[in-house]
């Protein structure tokens, strides 16, 4: 189930869902740029 929600995700915001994923939380794009945000932006909650 956790794959579908992902790929719908991705469909309708054009960005990738990092580990631990829920529905609701924020993707990251698809980029080593995009990438970097997302863990500089969430790194206390991994």
């Amino acid at each position: 189930m956790r794959m579908v929600d992902a790929i719908q995700f991705h469909e309708k915001f054009g960005e990738v869902c990092p580990v631990n994923w829920e529905e609701g939380k924020p993707g990251m794009k698809p980029t080593t740029a995009g990438v970097a945000e997302y863990l500089a932006a969430h790194a206390k909650e991994l």
